[in-house]
């Protein structure tokens, strides 16, 4: 992100604040996705125990 808002030449609060903004939308996506990968393990290690028996 440094590197696209270098040209325009911003303070290093309103840095701060696209940082902020930034990862203020990033951490929902990240955490969504830790919990559907969760769940797909969940789901072949079941499947897997199911075969195994």
């Amino acid at each position: 992100m440094g590197l696209l808002t270098a040209p325009l030449r911003l303070r290093a609060g309103e840095r701060v604040f696209l940082a902020f903004a930034g990862l203020k939308g990033a951490v929902p996506i990240l955490l969504g996705s830790f919990v559907l990968s969760a769940d797909s393990v969940a789901q072949f290690l079941v499947a897997g125990q199911a075969v195994s028996r």
